[in-house]
């Protein structure tokens, strides 16, 4: 069953959510294929569909709080007590799947991506070399880790590295080596580092 849950009609996505995985994304260009992340959403501060589905399968769902294991309260797709409260506060003590994937989505879009378009607006940088599937990946670490502009891998954009290089560079940036986050940390940063790329390889969940 396939429930329709966030309205992109207006933007020229419409974003769902399914009970099956979501290893490629539903109607959209990219998968493993190295199709994915193309158009100009960006420029309005939004994600593809195809960088929706890679970061909300990162995230997975939970219908009530959790410790991740460091004290962080955390409920549905990542929306955390400490760094987004109100959001929090908004779901638990329990949520459904459908709620939790609205908040996601409108947190997405409204701290996140906007976040990451202000960043990108205040560089410097030639805005015609930005592409969708730079900015879906720059706002799938901004989710998980707030201060991007203070990685490498941020300066390395801005001043024109090559995406191979930027890519490589993803890969070990933020992994928490030695903690028990790191394996997961590594397993994102891979798939980030292949959607700046153009491929998207979302999670099966």
């Amino acid at each position: 069953d396939v429930i329709n849950v966030y309205n992109y009609s207006n933007k020229g996505l419409y974003i769902a959510t399914s009970s099956t995985c979501l290893t490629t994304p539903l109607g959209g260009q990219g998968g493993a294929s190295g199709q994915g992340g193309r158009g100009d959403l960006w420029k309005q501060g939004l994600v593809s569909e195809d960088g929706f589905l890679l970061i909300k399968s990162m995230e997975a769902f939970s219908p009530v709080p959790y410790n991740i294991g460091d004290g962080t309260n955390t409920i549905g797709y990542g929306t955390t007590q400490k760094y987004d409260t109100d959001n929090y506060n908004s779901l638990a003590p329990s949520c459904t799947e459908e709620q939790a994937a609205e908040v996601f989505a409108n947190s997405l879009d409204n701290k996140y991506a906007q976040r990451v378009l202000n960043l990108l607006k205040n560089s410097g940088k030639d805005l015609s070399t930005v592409k969708q599937c730079h900015f879906d990946a720059f706002v799938s670490f901004c989710y998980n880790h707030y201060s991007i502009q203070d990685d490498d891998i941020w300066s390395m954009y801005i001043n024109g590295a090559s995406e191979q290089e930027i890519a490589e560079r993803w890969k070990t940036t933020v992994i928490m080596a030695g903690t028990q986050f790191e394996q997961g940390l590594r397993d994102r940063r891979q798939r980030e580092a292949n959607a700046f790329l153009g491929i998207y390889n979302p999670k099966q969940i």
